[in-house]
């Protein structure tokens, strides 16, 4: 038995940046004494909200940290950022770059770029990998890997799809788009699988997984699940305008456990309501996102996005004190089952279906309005986009920029 199947309840530590803190500052002041047993450790090789372990620079370093760590009875997950990278590495690899259809290079956070999971990268990545589980680390968490909505039309990808289905990538139907998608993030974690357990088969692995749908990332819950141990998601990030709620946890909690198989499952919850990374849930919010993941069978991830002062809010002490009330009473909650009688279908593949015919041609709609008389001129009455007009042959042409909580737009 693996010791994530064994030991406690989890309550994961994860200090998701790192602006002047001492990394074992945060190890002794923040995750120790708050009652967190295990941490996804990101700070440690964080530059403010980028982190990239490399092992030349960071390995010595890394196992300080982990001796101080272990004695204090704290499990370590590493984190490896496997879906974007920052312009010093994109100028010495401009062939790692997620490129869309008509050759522009795909970017992350407007300021990285996405990298091609089927390019040069992962040889790197592989190297990198098998480096870090020689470490007397516990587990390793993967962000990533992504491949971007639009889909990634580089020349790796061009040539395996084209292998695979005998035709260009330019002419692949949205279900072939997606599936290929699909198949290459799979493959990806699937070889990450087979370099941690070679090594160590006692490492923990798991990803930040997209449940609900696969065109976003490229994630398939159920193409995933036989090669992780945790499956997880983020269903507690809570962003400020409401588009996702304070329920969203529950519902999210309850769909990862239907497909993990037996095996645990965790939820990320974000500290702060997204984006504003210094601004705190209240003390109720967080004990609902809390109370809604423990409830629901999952272990907790608990990320703050700012340095550990901002701890000391209501909220962040809500936190501490509902980690003190389950390092208490976890023998309650380890191993729960649900006793739920009615259950709620849903088709990923019914949902990728739609998203990918529907949302994705709809990033923006270019329209013809072939008017029967001539036309000088034509302005937005309201709304903003690209507008040109033919005076010649009556022919307006619009260029519409649609934003991604549209699923459907009339043209009156």
């Amino acid at each position: 038995m693996k010791w994530w199947d064994r030991d406690h309840f989890l309550r994961i530590s994860a200090v998701q940046c790192r602006y002047d803190e001492d990394s074992m500052d945060i190890l002794n002041k923040h995750v120790v004494p708050r009652y967190f047993n295990m941490e996804q450790l990101l700070h440690l090789t964080a530059e403010g909200h980028m982190a990239f372990y490399e092992e030349e620079r960071h390995g010595a370093l890394l196992d300080r940290y982990l001796e101080e760590a272990h004695k204090n009875g704290i499990r370590e997950i590493v984190y490896l950022n496997v879906h974007c990278f920052v312009k010093r590495v994109r100028d010495l690899h401009p062939d790692w770059v997620q490129t869309d259809k008509n050759g522009n290079e795909i970017t992350a956070y407007e300021v990285d770029y996405f990298t091609c999971i089927n390019g040069g990268r992962f040889d790197f990545f592989a190297d990198n990998l098998t480096k870090l589980c020689r470490h007397n680390i516990d587990g390793v968490f993967l962000d990533g890997p992504v491949m971007s909505q639009q889909g990634c039309y580089c020349r790796a990808c061009c040539d395996k799809f084209r292998y695979r289905y005998g035709k260009s990538i330019q002419d692949a139907s949205p279900m072939e788009l997606m599936e290929f998608k699909v198949d290459s993030v799979t493959e990806f974690i699937k070889k990450a699988n087979e370099i941690v357990k070679g090594i160590r088969p006692d490492i923990l692995l798991y990803l930040n997984n997209s449940a609900l749908r696969a065109d976003v990332t490229g994630s398939n819950t159920r193409k995933v699940e036989p090669y992780v141990d945790m499956l997880s998601a983020e269903g507690g990030f809570v962003w400020v305008d409401r588009n996702l709620t304070l329920w969203h946890a529950d519902s999210m909690a309850r769909y990862i456990e239907t497909q993990a198989k037996g095996k645990p499952t965790v939820i990320f919850i974000a500290g702060d309501h997204k984006p504003h990374s210094y601004y705190m849930h209240t003390a109720a919010e967080t004990k609902i996102l809390y109370a809604q993941s423990v409830a629901n069978g999952s272990n907790i991830w608990y990320g703050i996005h700012a340095p550990t002062y901002v701890m000391d809010t209501p909220g962040g002490r809500a936190a501490v004190e509902f980690n003190r009330f389950l390092e208490r009473n976890e023998k309650y909650y380890r191993k729960t089952k649900p006793v739920s009688k009615v259950a709620l279908m849903w088709s990923m593949d019914s949902a990728n279906y739609y998203s990918s015919s529907i949302i994705l041609p709809l990033l923006n709609i270019h329209v013809a309005l072939k008017l029967g008389w001539k036309v000088r001129q034509a302005k937005w009455i309201t709304g903003q986009g690209d507008i040109k007009a033919s005076g010649q042959d009556g022919t307006v042409e619009l260029t519409i920029p649609v934003v991604n909580e549209y699923e459907v737009i009339v043209l009156e």
